[in-house]
């Protein structure tokens, strides 16, 4: 299997990173309704509310039956959501933002991943281009790996530095070759 050029490797994880992009733009539009809702239903009002839908619909929502399921992710999700009802709305309210951001920077990670793929599939591996584009990936990588507290991200990040001077080598013998011919 070829790794670079058309009908390879590259062009796999060209159209998984459309996919995923696609798939990241939706919940990024429908994250801030869920963290509204969720502070929402964390407050007293919210609680009241749900208190008084259960009251008039009582079938709607059988706690016997949901529990049934699975037990242990039951109670998991109650235990997080008895947390989370426990932080000030202060907090909450900073979360939201916090979270947007974070998945803002993950939409831009990945338009420069599938820049940097695209690049891999359509011109040569080595050209100062494919090197500029790894730096950047790996930079935006290291802002996120702090942001998330995600020392694997910043593993990888690390990892792309060490790869661009790999390619900022390849990219110099490739332009004496071509100069040679």
């Amino acid at each position: 299997m070829r790794y670079f050029g058309t009908k390879s490797l590259s062009s796999v994880v060209v159209k998984i990173l459309n996919v995923v992009w696609v798939l990241m733009i939706i919940v990024t539009v429908l994250a801030p309704l869920a963290g509204t809702a969720a502070i929402y239903f964390s407050t007293p009002q919210g609680e009241a509310f749900m208190a008084e839908v259960k009251a008039k619909h009582p079938d709607v929502v059988k706690p016997s039956e949901a529990r049934s399921l699975d037990s242990a992710s039951h109670e998991k999700r109650d235990k997080d959501w008895e947390q989370f009802k426990a932080v000030p709305l202060p907090v909450k309210i900073l979360m939201l933002p916090y979270g947007l951001g974070v998945l803002g920077l993950v939409l831009v990670v990945l338009r420069r991943a599938r820049a940097l793929f695209r690049s891999f599939r359509d011109e040569p591996i080595f050209r100062k281009g494919n090197e500029q584009l790894m730096r950047g990936l790996a930079k935006l990588l290291i802002i996120l790996g702090i942001a998330t507290f995600d020392f694997n991200t910043l593993l990888i990040a690390v990892i792309l530095l060490m790869a661009c001077e790999v390619i900022k080598n390849g990219t110099v013998l490739q332009e004496e070759h071509d100069l040679t011919v």
